[in-house]
């Protein structure tokens, strides 16, 4: 045998040599299941404060004749932070019964921190299989449910696996995993992270468009706003992905990305979804939003402040263009076609602390109240969209 032929039979025993070791590896971390499997999606609340869907909220009972409405969101719904008696299902349900006299309310929360309308949409599924509602108000969180909606795991980058769906020319497919599944890993890429890291949102990037492009450059004024939060470490600031729009700042970021659109009718044709299951099941579908006015940014200090449209924010010597218009063009092309309650804070302080941006609970009460005439209205009402609150 020539020396050639010896070398390369040399090589190829090597290599086969390794990939038996890696398969045996493999096959021994999953049979002590090292490290742990996790499981797609989640559920929210302590067990003493859950619902029997598991999220946080009262007890599902109701009789025959009461208007049952079934608030379904996230972190803003479960209200974490705040008393169960100060929870939003609790407010609107009292506000509610002041305004539809004659008539017993009750109101459930299907939903946990965390949630895009993704999970959002198959915890409905759920519900119905088990439940009736006479109507479904959907509690959008604007800084992050679209973003929630794309990536196939929670925050940060490659956080929690989660159910997600979609869009394949314009046509809604998945989910990809079930709740509640157990989710498949390469084992070995777990223990040898981060030489070999595992990156699901890295992987599902084939499915999505191109992100925002920063500027190439810019010689006006600048905001440091981004930037002195990142120098200062401030909490979750270092978390924001502007590379791939796993960001609460991407609604504001002009001109709308190719990414952002399809984020934007990701989120419209789950917003569809969710209509059609409930009006399958005889209930009435609307959407909720709230913010500081109805003519400026959601409740997010970190976007352009009252007073300015547009502002270029600098970070890490990228230049973003960030527009106080384009954040509202797209929540009303997200919105449009469906009844849509806008909820204006009108409480001074009206977060849970300086580190939660979550309502309190004066401010819970207040759009809550604000939100029960409109929706008794709703209720009597034949089918047609809603014009949002002022």
């Amino acid at each position: 045998m020539s020396p050639s032929r010896s070398r390369a039979g040399g090589v190829l025993l090597a290599l086969a040599s390794i990939a038996v070791s890696l398969v045996v590896a493999e096959a021994l971390l999953r049979l002590f299941d090292y490290p742990r499997t996790g499981t797609s999606g989640w559920r929210g609340g302590p067990p003493s404060e859950v619902n029997q869907l598991g999220f946080r909220g009262q007890r599902i009972a109701y009789s025959d004749r009461d208007l049952v409405v079934v608030l379904l969101g996230d972190s803003q719904v479960s209200s974490d932070a705040l008393r169960a008696e100060e929870m939003p299902e609790r407010r609107l349900q009292a506000h509610l019964a002041a305004a539809s006299p004659g008539r017993d309310v009750k109101v459930f929360t299907v939903g946990a921190g965390g949630y895009g309308t993704d999970q959002e949409y198959l915890a409905l599924r759920e519900y119905f299989d088990r439940y009736r509602a006479d109507v479904v108000l959907l509690w959008i969180t604007l800084s992050n449910d679209v973003w929630n909606n794309v990536f196939p795991t929670h925050w940060p980058r490659n956080g929690a696996p989660k159910p997600t769906f979609r869009l394949d020319h314009g046509r809604l497919v998945g989910p990809h995993q079930v709740m509640g599944q157990r989710v498949p890993r390469l084992k070995l890429r777990a223990v040898l992270y981060p030489w070999w890291p595992a990156d699901p949102d890295g992987d599902w990037e084939r499915y999505l468009p191109a992100p925002y492009r920063p500027l190439d450059r810019y010689d006006g004024p600048v905001d440091t706003l981004w930037q002195d939060q990142w120098d200062a470490n401030t909490p979750l600031s270092r978390d924001e992905n502007l590379d791939n729009e796993k960001t609460s700042f991407l609604l504001g970021l002009r001109p709308r990305s190719p990414r952002t659109l399809y984020g934007l009718d990701l989120t419209r044709a789950l917003f569809g979804e969710c209509r059609k299951l409930a009006e399958a099941h005889g209930a009435r579908f609307g959407l909720i939003a709230h913010g500081q006015r109805p003519q400026g940014g959601p409740v997010n200090p970190r976007l352009v402040s009252m007073d300015q449209d547009e502002v270029v924010r600098v970070l890490k010597g990228r230049y973003y263009r960030v527009s106080n218009t384009q954040l509202w063009e797209n929540i009303g092309y997200m919105t449009g076609g469906f009844p849509f309650f806008y909820l204006p804070i009108k409480v001074k302080d009206f977060r849970v602390s300086a580190t939660d941006g979550h309502l309190n609970a004066a401010a819970i009460d207040q759009v809550c109240a604000d939100l029960a005439g409109p929706v008794a209205a709703f209720v009597a009402t034949p089918a047609r969209p809603v014009r949002p609150l002022s």
